[in-house]
């Protein structure tokens, strides 16, 4: 069911703490406790990350249909709204916020992005503000894993093992000179390649691993048993994929419809905008045309 009483960032944003646009907070669709309290490993220190994504006005997508001529006019484009670390007046709790528009939310979502494919697997006690719009977006996540999913999570994840051994900066130091390596950042890597596995499967459970997590950011670890551990399994991830019927990509048809449905869910009929002849074609058109602007 939808979280929508008054959102965190409305407060925020009407106590001046953070400088988002003035639209967003109304405009606010999903909001998502994230980081280590989404992965069942959390301290009294842990901070607070949150990510979301929200719908910006409709001449950010539809700039020709207010006059403005493309390239040409400063064209509105929202893609992303970030508060780096800081302190909530009320809680005293260390914050960081990442709120995407709709558009490039759902193109990192297509390409894969681990981050952003988590955001919508986390544990629903973590969901802090939902519409309607943001629980449509969570029904359909299982749309967006696909074996690109699975080979950018592994990429990412034993890029991070390499550098397990090498010295790291800021409060990762401590760690490294007990144990010769960051406990965090091992963890973090070793739930990172749980997830690979659990993709092929076709779902993900950012908990489910969360045990051996835990012993490992206490240090009940040594550096060579996390690699062994990770060699092992990339080899059983190898084996996995291959014979795991996942889809290769997303299907591109299928998350332009769903992108249109929550665009005209939230905006209202988008026949002015995209024409009521074939409206359906019409409108994928320029949502294509939208989402050409993100690739990589």
């Amino acid at each position: 069911m939808p979280v929508n009483n008054l959102s965190l960032i409305h407060r925020l944003y009407n106590q001046k703490q953070i400088d988002c646009p003035r639209w967003l907070p109304d405009n606010l669709c999903y909001l998502t406790l994230f980081g280590s309290h989404a992965y069942g490993m959390n301290t009294e220190k842990s901070d607070y990350d949150y990510y979301g994504f929200a719908i910006p006005p409709k001449d950010h997508l539809f700039p020709n249909q207010y006059g403005m001529v493309l390239g040409f006019d400063q064209i509105p484009n929202f893609e992303q709204y970030k508060k780096d670390h800081f302190v909530e007046q009320d809680s005293q709790k260390d914050m960081e916020i990442t709120i995407y528009g709709l558009v490039r939310y759902f193109r990192l979502l297509f390409d894969g992005n681990p981050n952003i494919i988590e955001s919508l697997f986390t544990p629903r006690e973590c969901i802090v503000y939902s519409t309607s719009i943001g629980e449509k977006v969570r029904e359909n996540r299982h749309l967006f894993l696909s074996k690109q999913s699975f080979y950018k999570t592994r990429a990412y994840a034993f890029s991070q093992l390499k550098k397990l051994g090498r010295e790291p900066e800021g409060n990762r130091l401590e760690d490294y000179k007990l144990h010769g390596y960051s406990l965090k950042f091992a963890a973090h890597t070793i739930r990172l390649i749980d997830n690979c596995e659990q993709i092929l499967n076709g779902d993900i459970d950012l908990q489910r691993n969360k045990e051996m997590c835990k012993s490992i950011r206490v240090g009940d670890w040594k550096l060579e048993q996390i690699i062994q551990y990770a060699q092992e399994k990339e080899l059983a991830l190898e084996k996995l994929v291959n014979e795991s019927k996942l889809q290769e990509k997303p299907r591109i048809d299928t998350i332009r419809t769903l992108l249109v449905e929550c665009l005209e869910s939230h905006y209202g009929s988008l026949d002015k905008f995209i024409g009521k002849k074939d409206m359906y074609r019409s409108g994928l058109i320029e949502i294509s045309q939208i989402l050409d602007r993100f690739k990589l």
